[in-house]
C-alpha cells in the first residue's frame, strides 16, 4: 500500500487498529522491512568452485561413526586406492627362522597372528604364523608345522622379556601348547580389550577391529598386514578401555582368566563311557 490510510480499506479484520499500530511504530516497521529485504547490490567476490562439495572428510567422520557404532557407514569411509605393501620376510626352514629370532627379541614387543584351519584350537592345524616387530619386516612362517620350524621360534615365543600382541591369544596359546611350545611373557589381547571396551561390538577379531578403528579393510586373510595392524590397534584400545574405566577389569580379571581357560581347554574333560552307556 502506498499510504497508511489505505490499510482501513483492505477489509482485513482489525484494519483500524493495524493502521494505528503502524503509525505508532513506524520506525520499527521500516526497520523490520529493511531487515526482511534481501540486499542484492553488495560487492561480493564469489568463486563458484569454492562452493563445490569435496566429499566426506574421513578423519572428521570416523570418530563420530565409531562413537555411534555406524559400522556400515564406516565401511563407506574405507580408502579405495592401492593398499601399501607390507615388508615381509618368509622363513620356511628352521635355520631361516632361527636367523630372524635375535632381531625380533631385540624389538621387545611383537605382534603374533596365527592362521588355523579350524576354529577349534585343540584340533586345528597351524597353517601360517606371522610375527611382526613394531617397525621393519614381518616374519612369515608359511609352514610352521614342518619339523623344527616352531622349535626354532620357541626362544622368541617363550621369551618372558618380549611382549606379545594379538587377537584371541588364548587360541594361539592352545595351538602352540598342543605342539609342545609355550607362549610366555606379557601379553596384550586385542579381542579381550575390545570386549571390555564394547561388549556389544559384533566382531572382536583383528580384521574387524582394523576395519573399524584404523580404516583398513580386508586384512583378515593377510597375516602380515594383520600383524602390522595389531601394533597400531594396541594404543587405541588401551586408551579406550582406560576412558571406559575397564582397564582394571581387563588386566585383573579377563586377561588372567584367559590363561586359566586355555589350561582348561588343553586338559579337556574326562568322560566315563561306561556310565553314559548305562543311562
Amino acid at each position: 500500500l502506498a499510504k497508511l490510510e489505505q490499510v482501513e480499506t483492505t477489509g482485513i479484520r482489525g484494519a483500524k487498529k493495524v493502521r494505528e499500530t503502524l503509525e505508532r511504530e513506524a520506525d520499527m516497521a521500516r526497520l523490520s522491512r529493511r531487515l526482511a529485504t534481501i540486499a542484492r547490490d553488495l560487492p561480493l567476490r564469489l568463486d563458484p568452485e569454492q562452493l563445490r562439495w569435496p566429499g566426506p572428510d574421513p578423519e572428521l567422520l570416523r570418530p563420530l561413526f565409531q562413537e555411534l557404532e555406524f559400522v556400515s557407514l564406516l565401511r563407506d569411509l574405507m580408502p579405495t586406492g592401492a593398499v601399501p605393501e607390507v615388508e615381509r620376510r618368509d622363513a620356511r626352514t628352521p635355520a631361516e627362522v632361527a636367523a630372524l629370532v635375535p632381531s625380533l627379541q631385540a624389538a621387545g614387543t611383537v605382534a603374533i597372528v596365527a592362521l588355523l584351519d579350524s576354529p577349534r584350537a585343540t584340533v586345528a592345524h597351524l597353517t601360517t604364523l606371522a610375527i611382526a616387530p613394531q617397525t621393519g619386516a614381518v616374519a612369515i612362517l608359511p609352514s610352521p608345522e614342518e619339523p623344527g620350524v616352531l622349535a626354532a621360534a620357541a626362544p622368541l615365543l617363550g621369551d618372558l622379556a618380549v611382549t606379545k600382541i594379538g587377537a584371541d591369544l588364548k587360541t594361539i596359546r592352545v595351538a602352540l601348547a598342543r605342539r609342545g611350545f609355550a607362549l610366555a611373557g606379557a601379553t596384550f589381547d586385542l579381542s579381550l580389550a575390545s570386549y571390555c571396551e564394547n561388549p556389544t561390538r559384533p566382531d572382536h577379531g583383528l580384521g574387524a577391529l582394523a576395519e573399524e578403528l584404523l580404516g583398513q579393510a580386508g586384512i583378515g586373510n593377510d597375516p602380515a598386514r594383520a600383524a602390522q595392524a595389531a601394533h597400531a590397534l594396541k594404543p587405541q584400545l588401551e586408551d579406550r578401555i582406560r576412558r571406559a574405566e575397564m582397564d582394571r577389569l581387563y588386566r585383573d580379571l579377563e586377561l588372567p582368566l584367559a590363561g586359566v581357560l586355555a589350561e582348561m581347554e588343553l586338559a579337556g574333560i574326562a568322560v566315563d563311557g561306561a556310565a553314559l552307556a548305562g543311562l
